[in-house]
């Protein structure tokens, strides 16, 4: 039975920065209750205009994963995103990121189950390669959106991972 490991991984994060102080002036809180709690002292925000979209994001961090990976989007046999921010219901956001990287020879699928999507699609496709569906996929996440203010802000970091079958 082949076994799956993950060869590659990439980032993307928008590059705006909303600090807990900032969350002050929205919401009634203060950085040190938001710190106790969570641990979270800022978090990044996306906006338009800044090619900072689902889709752009998820690219971004794909293509580092396949860089690091030294593998070709061609190769790819499968590729699940998981999100439920995607930037439009049709076509998938799996699809939209497929489609950015030339990923031609791969079948592609977003997995809509809020902030454990990445790790069911993980899940997937481990057991895609397991099984010998696929040899090599891409995983991606998104996060959850998180309305902060009035506008097209949401919380959109990118996580992607270049999962593989290795000769053992």
């Amino acid at each position: 039975m082949a076994q799956a490991h993950i060869v590659g991984t990439g980032s993307s994060m928008p590059e705006r920065v909303l600090s807990n102080k900032d969350m002050e002036s929205i919401v009634d809180t203060t950085d040190e209750w938001i710190t106790r709690r969570s641990g979270i002292k800022e978090r990044r925000i996306s906006s338009t205009g800044r090619h900072e979209s689902t889709t752009d994001m998820a690219t971004k961090a794909s293509l580092e994963a396949l860089e690091m990976a030294g593998i070709a989007a061609e190769k790819l046999d499968m590729m699940v995103v998981g999100t439920v921010t995607a930037d439009r219901q049709f076509p998938s956001a799996a699809c939209m990121v497929q489609k950015e990287l030339g990923a031609t020879n791969a079948f592609a699928f977003d997995v809509s189950a809020g902030c454990a999507g990445f790790l069911y699609a993980l899940a997937m496709v481990n057991n895609a390669v397991k099984c010998g569906m696929c040899q090599t996929a891409l995983v991606v996440g998104v996060p959850c959106s998180l309305q902060t203010e009035p506008g097209p802000l949401s919380f959109k970091p990118s996580l992607s991972l270049v999962v593989s079958s290795l000769p053992t």
